[in-house]
C-alpha cells in the first residue's frame, strides 16, 4: 500500500529529526486526547491530516500522542505504526 509506505517514511523522519529512540504512544478515547491537548508538547509534527505531539512524563519518558486528526484513513495507519514502534513499559 503506497499510502502506508509514505506515512511510514514520514514517521521515520519524525523520529530521526526529534532523536526519539524509545517512547510510549498515547492513544485512546477523545477524552484522553483532550487531556493530552491540555499539556504543552515539547514539539509537534504533522503527518498528512494527523498532528503528533511529544512530551516528557514524570518518569522522564517520552510520550508521543496524537493531538489532532481528521476522521479519514490516515489516522488508523499512523496509530498502528506508532503502536508497533512503541517501547512497552510494564
Amino acid at each position: 500500500m503506497q499510502t502506508e509506505e509514505k506515512i511510514r517514511e514520514k514517521i521515520e523522519e519524525f523520529f530521526e529529526r526529534t532523536c526519539i529512540y524509545e517512547y510510549l504512544f498515547k492513544k485512546g478515547e477523545p477524552s484522553e486526547i483532550e487531556q493530552i491537548k491540555k499539556k504543552t508538547p515539547i514539539g509537534t509534527w504533522k503527518i498528512e491530516s494527523v498532528e503528533l505531539g511529544y512530551f516528557i512524563n514524570s518518569e522522564d519518558q517520552v510520550v508521543v500522542g496524537i493531538l489532532d486528526m481528521k476522521d479519514d484513513e490516515i489516522y488508523p495507519i499512523v496509530a498502528r505504526i506508532l503502536t508497533e514502534r512503541a517501547k512497552i513499559i510494564k
